[in-house]
């Protein structure tokens, strides 16, 4: 499979896992049961009561295309009584969090299905729209959607995770459960592969551009480097007047101090190879 089939089923994959999530939101088979002779159908927020199909003498009302089923709250729900407030805000983070997850990855999706490439500004640098803008091949956030994403999907799940414990033990996992769990998961996996700050921020992981580095020059051998030392040492025993260190014009020899000594700044030089700074 070639670079582009790998990236366009990866973008594939992240539409159809924020699709499944997204739709499982709207669902009502989240925590099902049966009471009093009434199935029931719990959504993120309220829960339907619904006559069997083979029930003869069906409630006279509906919701929707469902006949015979009533409506109700959580909040204003008997559910409520029984398994506490952790059971609220456990639904309402699901619903809040999973939505808010779903939408950033179906955003990440098209941000990479027209070929832009995600870069993070720092929030102190002005952007178009102030919170993105699109500009040569980029899109330019203050906070990288994907990431996001991926951390909104920990909060669903233990907040889904807080409303499954809490919910009433006459109520079960239905299917939108695994909706959900299976379709943000395959969203993250597919978003993570492309692109790895998903799940490994910036401040875990550099991705920078992969800069050729240059090869470190190899040292020389060390024999050549003696050599080199050597001719050095005799290069500096043969000059016979050595170049000031301070000035570099000429000096002469004082055989009472035994040195060179600069015939324009007066400074005396060291018997030490020519440029050398020792007793300088």
């Amino acid at each position: 499979m070639s670079d582009f089939a790998r990236h366009m089923a990866a973008v594939a994959a992240c539409f159809f896992g924020a699709w499944l999530a997204a739709g499982a939101l709207f669902g009502h088979a989240w925590l099902v049961g049966e009471r009093e002779g009434l199935r029931i159908d719990g959504g993120v927020i309220d829960v339907h009561y619904c006559a069997p199909d083979d029930d003869p003498d069906r409630m006279p009302m509906g919701i929707g295309d469902l006949e015979g089923c009533s409506s109700e709250m959580y909040a204003q729900s008997e559910f409520r009584r029984q398994a506490g407030s952790w059971f609220g805000v456990g639904t309402h983070g699901t619903l809040l969090m999973g939505a808010f997850a779903a939408g950033l990855y179906f955003l990440f999706a098209t941000i990479l299905a027209f070929g832009l490439e995600v870069q993070v500004a720092p929030w102190t640098q002005r952007l178009a729209f102030q919170l993105f803008d699109v500009e040569n091949g980029c899109f330019w956030a203050h906070s990288h959607p994907g990431t996001q994403a991926a951390g909104a999907v920990v909060g669903s799940f233990v907040a889904l995770g807080v409303a499954i414990g809490s919910a009433p033990d006459s109520l079960s996992v239905g299917p939108d459960v695994w909706r959900f769990v299976g379709g943000l998961a395959l969203a993250t996996v597919a978003a993570s592969i492309l692109d790895p700050r998903v799940i490994a921020p910036g401040w875990v992981r550099r991705r920078e551009p992969q800069l050729a580095a240059e090869p470190a020059p190899a040292a020389p051998p060390l024999e050549a480097q003696e050599a080199l030392e050597a001719v050095e040492e005799q290069d500096a025993a043969e000059s016979d007047t050595p170049d000031c260190v301070r000035c570099g014009r000429e000096t002469s020899w004082l055989e009472a101090a035994a040195r060179y000594r600069c015939v324009k700044c007066g400074l005396y030089q060291p018997l030490h190879p020519p440029g050398s700074r020792v007793d300088a």
